[in-house]
């Protein structure tokens, strides 16, 4: 006779008819083993007898949710009130994204079941219901996007949703890929390709009947969950700790909106509420392979976090707080900057497209406040948003920008170039943004420059803090148009110099060089050197490098004075370089 422990048996009862449970009417049957999977998706994390009792009773508890309700409501509280031409009578046209998948397909059951109980006029996709004096009318289209990457599976999605728009009447257009695109197939090209055709269907969509364009999308509080952990980990700023937003203007057509109806519901409680309603859905296999970082968050991270936190609950309540206390900050600094600017910009006469900012006067304390004001300031208030440029001002860029003027307060005149070919200039208290001094298909390297004063004699009252080279400038090069600008090694990857030794021979990387020259390794990224900019030319040239294991500057051969000349006075084809000791970084 076996003898079988009751704690045992009662758990491998459990295993079976959860199993049972998250496999009801799927493509295949859920085994155990891909359930654990699903439970303890690391794999290390023992799955414990009690783990199992207590995601039971989670299924149990959101088997019974009504989710059309609830979407409903996100609706009416979370959706109308923030379309800015909301009106009474006010027509909708709802285009839903349709994959087949569990999230799309508890998306669409639910707007047909709002469909039914508010359905006055007898059109399977037309509806309206009354929300606070009220009425709206929503007219529902699908899209379904076939990519072609999956084979069969790939074209059973496609026959599970058409199928499903033809049982509801639902007019449903699919795209497919092939179609259009002979390149390699990406995540990146397959996301701006589906956001492209639904805002151009919506588009026509929207033309015809007169109407406000939704985008309605199967984001759930999961996904919401996991782009806020992927922006932290990314390195996101504070103020954008947040997940997803339930409405977003379309940053092309302003009258097209994204909705995200499901925002305040998890992946379980869609799972259930679909297997409640015995509806049919697919699973794409390819969301459970961890060769994108947004799956790892969802396998691995999450599932370790909720351990770690003390479970669903408990990692609930954490990324709430810190998405509210994120979207406070940004409320809270909106309100300050907005102040700031109003204080302290004014238009900028040589451009008056453009502002300039003042600068604080104790540059020993700039605060969070200015620094948001710096990059607001660049990045809507200077010429990135004014003269339509792509360049995307990054929070690295703006880092450098912030120490520049922490750490070189004393320095009341220089420029830090931050790419697309822009330049931060600053100019007494001012900062104005101009276009850069540097050749505009030049590095965008976003490292800082100033430019070096030049003399055809050395003037008696130059400082005492500087350097003074002597260079002499190449014939060919004199009549043309030329600055020289001091900066670091890593401005350019690709600066090579000619030492006069070495005349006639070719020219050496320039981190070969200072290796040569017994520079440290940390040091060679931050050697000085001196540039010479030409209008004429692409790239700047090597003028000098300065060999701190030395302490002294080594010339490019072709800018050695010939003869060499100690006087004050030099020909016409040599200048005086009036170098800052203390460099930009």
């Amino acid at each position: 006779m076996v003898r079988c422990n009751v704690h045992s048996l009662s758990a491998v009862i459990i295993l079976f008819q959860m199993a049972l449970l998250m496999g009801l009417r799927r493509q295949r049957p859920l085994h155990v083993s891909a359930f654990i999977t699903k439970i303890n998706p690391m794999r290390k994390i023992p799955v414990t007898f009690r783990k199992l009792q207590s995601h039971h009773r989670q299924l149990k508890a959101v088997s019974s949710l009504d989710v059309p309700s609830e979407m409903k409501r996100a609706f009416c509280q979370d959706i109308l009130p923030c379309v800015s031409n909301h009106q009474n009578n006010m027509t909708i046209v709802l285009l839903a994204g349709v994959s087949g998948g569990c999230d799309s397909v508890a998306l669409f059951h639910a707007l047909q079941e709002i469909r039914q109980k508010d359905n006055s006029v007898n059109i399977p996709w037309k509806w309206t219901f009354v929300h606070n004096s009220s009425t709206t009318t929503f007219l529902l289209h699908a899209i379904h996007f076939d990519h072609q990457q999956r084979g069969e599976n790939s074209t059973a999605d496609r026959e599970l949703v058409e199928a499903l728009c033809q049982q509801y009447n639902v007019p449903c257009t699919t795209i497919f890929w092939n179609d259009e695109h002979h390149e390699s197939f990406s995540q990146e090209n397959a996301r701006n390709w589906r956001r492209s055709h639904m805002r151009q269907h919506l588009q026509e969509l929207i033309s015809k009947e007169n109407a406000t364009g939704f985008i309605v999308t199967a984001h759930h509080l999961d996904d919401s969950n996991e782009t806020l952990l992927l922006k932290l980990l990314r390195g996101s700023h504070l103020t954008k700790l947040a997940g997803m937003n339930p409405i977003v203007t379309d940053e092309v057509d302003g009258n097209l909106y994204w909705v995200r109806p499901l925002l305040s519901l998890s992946k379980n409680q869609l799972m259930a509420y679909l297997q409640q309603n015995n509806y049919v859905w697919r699973e794409d296999e390819s969301n459970e392979k961890d060769i994108y970082q947004r799956n790892r968050v969802r396998n691995e991270l999450i599932p370790l976090m909720k351990d770690l936190m003390g479970g669903d609950v408990a990692f609930q309540k954490r990324l709430d707080s810190m998405g509210a206390q994120s979207q406070k900050l940004r409320s809270d600094l909106t309100a300050r900057v907005a102040l700031y600017f109003k204080e302290n910009t004014r238009q900028d006469t040589a451009c008056p497209s453009r502002t300039i900012l003042f600068i604080p006067k104790d540059t020993d304390r700039l605060d969070l406040v200015f620094e948001e004001a710096l990059y607001d300031w660049v990045s809507c208030h200077g010429v990135v948003s004014n003269c339509c440029s792509n360049h995307q001002f990054t929070y690295e860029q703006l880092q450098r920008l912030f120490r520049q003027l922490a750490d070189y307060s004393h320095r009341r005149k220089w420029s830090l170039n931050i790419g697309g070919g822009w330049d931060v200039q600053r100019e007494g208290d001012v900062l104005r943004i101009v276009e850069s001094s540097l050749s505009t298909d030049s590095v965008d390297r976003g490292h800082a420059t100033q430019l070096v004063e030049t003399a055809s004699a050395l003037p008696e009252d130059w400082k005492n803090d500087c350097y003074y080279l002597q260079i002499q400038v190449p014939k060919e090069k004199t009549a043309k148009q030329i600055n020289f600008v001091s900066t670091t090694s890593a401005y350019d990857d690709n600066l090579v110099i000619t030492p006069p030794w070495r005349r006639g021979r070719s020219p050496l990387d320039l981190k070969e060089f200072l290796r040569g020259q017994k520079v440290a390794l940390h040091n060679r990224k931050d050697a000085p050197v001196i540039l010479m900019v030409n209008e004429s030319e692409c790239s700047p040239t090597l003028v000098a490098v300065f060999v701190d294991s030395k302490g002294k500057w080594v010339l490019d051969y072709q800018f050695c004075p010939k003869p060499y000349s100690n006087d004050r006075g030099i020909d016409e084809n040599q200048r005086w370089l009036c170098i800052p000791k203390q460099f930009p970084h």
